[in-house]
């Protein structure tokens, strides 16, 4: 798995007071974990979804927002929303309360159909349309086939590579529900939104919970066919937040800590156009074969 250094504890005693203030941390919540644990094993990877989407939108961000982009498609709640309505990285830090969140939101534009193909590049509006809507198929182009499960009830786990921010090492999952929807002219809409998901935090050998330093990961996303006819386009949109523990931590400059979120948001958004642009050529080339293969009648049913 991909390793990403991101920035590195400064000297001994650095580490040393933030493995402190985690343990001390740690020690806060004890009571709760293993009133948790015993209670039921499967409750531990679950117990962060229950805060998706409650995070109050912060002023201070690095991000321009404008709501144009995103299609009045029915169930887009606010926080979706404003996810997608970002262009670009995102950063905001709370030095009072030690509140960090920072992520990103990319532009995916993928052309799947070309002049060297054998109908010489022409448009297939309907043959795409109906790509969009075979769920699991498209599903299957959004991240590196490898790193995804399919988790049932139309949601997927995407495994992310490891990153290290500041002393914390992240190597995180997140759980998307991915469905197609219909927009207010009956065009697919193919939409990602996290359910769930596990930063699964190590600072040295310690293993640190999510509820911990109160880390939530949000993902949402939507691709539709491109008005030419040739490809599918849209945006998707990451955001981690968290707490830094009280101490050094919080006295790092801002734009040590920018400079970290960023180096991961470019490192994630690189990774998911990649992945994405060789996905998806692959599996709408072996949709379109499909396709070809069936009876006249039948080849297009899936977009009616």
């Amino acid at each position: 798995m991909q390793q990403i250094t991101t920035f590195s504890a400064p000297n001994k005693f650095f580490l040393a007071t933030l493995r402190q203030e985690a343990c001390s941390k740690l020690a806060t919540t004890v009571t709760t974990t293993t009133r948790t644990t015993t209670t039921t094993a499967t409750t531990t990877t679950t117990t962060t979804t229950t805060s998706l989407y409650s995070t109050e939108e912060k002023t201070t961000s690095s991000s321009t927002s404008s709501s144009a982009d995103v299609p009045s498609t029915t169930g887009v709640d606010a926080r979706r929303r404003v996810l997608l309505s970002r262009k670009g990285p995102h950063f905001a830090f709370n030095r009072g309360t030690g509140q960090i969140e920072f992520g990103a939101t990319a532009r995916l534009v993928t052309t799947l159909i070309s002049d060297d193909d054998d109908d010489d590049g022409a448009p297939q509006p309907d043959l795409i349309a109906a790509w969009l809507n075979d769920e699991d198929s498209f599903a299957m182009s959004i991240w590196r086939r490898d790193l995804t499960s399919d988790m049932g009830n139309s949601v997927y786990r995407l495994q992310l590579m490891t990153l290290n921010f500041v002393s914390l090492e992240l190597s995180p999952w997140v759980d998307l529900r991915m469905k197609t929807v219909q927009d207010s002219k009956g065009n697919p809409v193919f939409t990602l939104q996290s359910v769930g998901f596990d930063p699964n935090v190590k600072l040295g050998i310690l293993k640190v919970s999510a509820e911990q330093l109160g880390i939530v990961i949000e993902v949402a996303g939507q691709l539709r066919a491109t008005k030419d006819g040739k490809g599918v386009s849209g945006s998707i949109a990451f955001q981690t937040t968290g707490e830094l523990p009280n101490g050094p931590l919080r006295l790092l400059p801002n734009s040590v800590l920018q400079a970290a979120s960023d180096s991961i948001n470019e490192t994630i958004v690189k990774f998911a156009v990649q992945s994405f642009q060789t996905g998806a050529i692959a599996n709408f080339k072996k949709y379109r074969q499909q396709q070809q293969n069936q009876p006249d009648d039948t080849a297009l049913a899936t977009a009616k």
